[in-house]
């Protein structure tokens, strides 16, 4: 079984950017922000450590 099935997923907002182009306007614009998809989850004390490194978010 693979690692998500057991321990599931984790979605959470990161700090990305990210050159883009909006057609409507033509200009050059940057995205922000994304949702990460973290399918290998750490176990016990290091899921808790994950956690507390989330928050507070950037």
């Amino acid at each position: 079984m693979p690692t998500w099935q057991r321990r599931g997923t984790g979605l959470y907002w990161e700090t990305y950017e990210k050159e883009g182009f909006h057609p409507v306007t033509g200009q050059a614009v940057k995205a922000q922000r994304r949702i990460r998809i973290d399918r290998d989850l750490p176990m016990k004390d290091e899921y808790g450590a994950f956690l507390r490194g989330l928050w507070p978010p950037n």
